[in-house]
């Protein structure tokens, strides 16, 4: 309920021309962290390999149409993008000795429904918004020539301050949270039920997350733009 008073508390002391536009266009691109915890598990000497995967690139775009001054519906896409690179090395005496060149890149993509409640239509320059989207999330992870997917039911929230240029032209902050639960996934198109696994380039080749399912939520912090239509 807080959240949905917030478009009103500024006034029109700075006022700008009302528009009739019913078109919105918000693209963004920032940071993200990924709030999962690397694994207890993984030898020392690799942590900071899995930990560079939890942060990454942001990216997004919506598209919304106004269907009155404060409510939208549209369609939203994100994606999150890491990458990490190290050379792992067993330093077990009771295991063979091995060293490896590993190199990830990991990618979650959302899209999905959208609402968006703001104040784009008020007469004053200082605009705030947030929408709530519900759709899929699919995520790949290639190291070397291993591969994994897998795909979710997942959610996004946004929450962004914008101050209008003009009418047609928004500009601010924003912050985001995403996320879903893996159940399952495939490593090199193999179904691999309950869990998720990140290849550790050993005999054992992979890395046990979580048990029995796997979280993916990450906080964002974005720039964006609206364009109005």
């Amino acid at each position: 309920m807080a959240v949905c008073t917030l478009p009103y508390l500024f006034k029109a002391q700075e006022s700008i021309p009302t528009t009739n536009s019913k078109i919105a266009i918000l693209p963004s691109i920032g940071y993200a962290w990924r709030l999962s915890k690397v694994s207890k598990n993984i030898p020392e000497n690799s942590q900071q390999y899995f930990k560079d995967l939890n942060k990454g690139i942001n990216i997004g775009i919506g598209a919304y149409y106004l269907l009155d001054k404060k409510n939208a519906i549209g369609i939203r896409y994100s994606s999150f993008l890491a990458q990490s690179e190290a050379t792992i090395t067993n330093l077990n005496a009771t295991e063979p000795y091995f060293s490896e060149q590993l190199n990830t890149k990991e990618n979650i993509n959302f899209v999905g429904a959208s609402y968006m409640h703001s104040n784009f239509s008020s007469p004053t320059k200082h605009k705030l918004f947030y929408d709530i989207s519900l759709g899929i999330a699919k995520y790949s992870s290639r190291t070397n020539d291993q591969k994994i997917s897998a795909s979710s039911l997942a959610g996004e929230v946004n929450f962004g301050y914008q101050y209008s240029l003009n009418k047609h032209f928004l500009l601010g902050p924003k912050i985001g949270l995403a996320g879903g639960t893996l159940r399952k996934s495939k490593y090199n198109n193999t179904t691999i039920n309950n869990t998720l696994y990140i290849y550790d380039g050993t005999s054992k080749f992979l890395e046990e997350r979580e048990e029995k399912k796997v979280g993916f939520t990450r906080l964002s912090l974005s720039a964006a733009v609206t364009f109005r239509f």
